[in-house]
């Protein structure tokens, strides 16, 4: 898969550029394989957090598990000096139910494509209406190849421990 990084994570960092309107210029990460052994045979994480720090001097963070017991979660908070914006694991319904001095919410969603599955739609109906108008779609392959760019400085950081540059 190339790695949570590379394959999870590479997605918030796509989301991150387009939420701050920003470029990172430093990335460090760290993780564990925290809920199955196995995946650190292999040389991969299954839990990670990613520090950012942006040209504007803002401070992200990015935080990936690839399980937990109560379903998909991932989440991104973008940090500033007038406030913050943040990104996080949604219920799989907007049901509470309300039994004495209790409240039960729905769970989360199992997976990823359960939480992806509404955007996907919308993300390709903007696809077609760029390409109808003769605009040009966005995300672009510049966005693309930059959120790879950072996937692949936050896994150096990953097996090196150390925070690396992002030049470019």
């Amino acid at each position: 898969s190339g790695g949570q990084l590379k394959d999870q994570t590479i997605h918030f960092f796509d989301l991150l550029r387009w939420i701050t309107g920003d470029e990172a210029q430093e990335v460090y990460a760290i993780g564990a394989a925290l809920v199955d052994p196995k995946v650190a045979e292999v040389g991969d994480v299954d839990t990670s957090i990613v520090a950012i720090r942006m040209a504007s001097g803002a401070l992200c963070q990015i935080d990936s598990a690839r399980r937990t017991g109560y379903g998909y979660d991932e989440r991104i908070q973008v940090f500033g000096s007038k406030g913050m914006i943040e990104s996080r694991r949604q219920r799989a319904r907007g049901v509470s139910r309300y039994v004495g001095n209790n409240v039960i919410d729905e769970g989360l969603n199992a997976g990823w494509f359960e939480r992806i599955e509404q955007s996907y739609y919308r993300i390709l109906d903007a696809f077609a209406d760029a390409l109808s108008k003769g605009a040009d779609p966005s995300p672009s392959l510049e966005d693309g190849l930059k959120a790879q760019l950072l996937a692949d400085k936050a896994s150096e950081s990953l097996k090196s421990g150390q925070p690396v540059k992002i030049e470019g």
